[in-house]
């Protein structure tokens, strides 16, 4: 290590610049199987005064890729597994999970399951290394019913040839019917009132099949 730092480095007569190339990154092309032990959803969801956050597992997943282009991807979400983590007591925490179970929020029983269904990814010209790379186009179903949804996803892929995508965004839970406590619908909640935009932070994983 040089005392003197760049100039000094320099005065020596030592190189800067490197002279051999970096190692691509595998192409991504194929089918990839999500791997749902490693792939979570994170909610937080928020009142007046106070926020709960959990998790809820993804159920299953394929993406399919062309010389780096999307042909297909879709994902299904366990509404069964929706966990709280803030909760330590375990009957509020059971109270919670039930309430969000119910017709008020995500009638679980009716609808064990969500899905995203992606139909197209834009690539961002502006991004750079850690932010988002591609804009994710598609529709989700909650519920039994169908919204468009769009969103930035960062998307990377390591040496193994695995798929790690993560996003961050709020999703209006009152375009599927979740009117519960949504000022938007009721009047006079007062101390009731619950934000009608949930927060996610979804991290996908996937590994090439074949």
């Amino acid at each position: 290590m040089f005392d003197g730092g760049l100039a000094e480095w320099c005065a020596a007569g030592f190189p800067i610049e490197g002279g051999n190339d970096l190692p691509s990154a595998p192409e991504l092309d194929g089918r990839f199987a999500v791997d749902v032990a490693q792939s979570v959803v994170r909610w937080t969801g928020r009142n007046l005064y106070n926020f709960h956050i959990g998790t809820v597992r993804l159920g299953s997943g394929g993406i399919i890729l062309k010389q780096g282009e999307l042909v297909s991807a879709r994902f299904t979400i366990d509404m069964q597994s929706i966990a709280c983590e803030d909760l330590a007591d375990p009957s509020w925490n059971a109270m919670l999970i039930r309430h969000l179970h119910d017709a008020d929020f995500f009638e679980v029983a009716a609808h064990p399951s969500a899905e995203f269904v992606a139909t197209r990814a834009t690539k961002i010209a502006a991004c750079t290394e850690g932010t988002s790379n591609y804009q994710l186009t598609g529709n989700f179903t909650l519920r039994a019913v169908t919204q468009p949804l769009e969103f930035p996803i960062l998307v990377a892929i390591a040496a193994d040839g695995s798929l790690t995508g993560q996003c961050q965004f709020e999703l209006d839970r009152t375009q599927f019917g979740s009117r519960y406590g949504s000022g938007r619908f009721f009047q006079f909640l007062g101390k009731h009132v619950v934000n009608d935009l949930v927060h996610l932070h979804v991290k996908i994983h996937a590994v090439r099949e074949g």
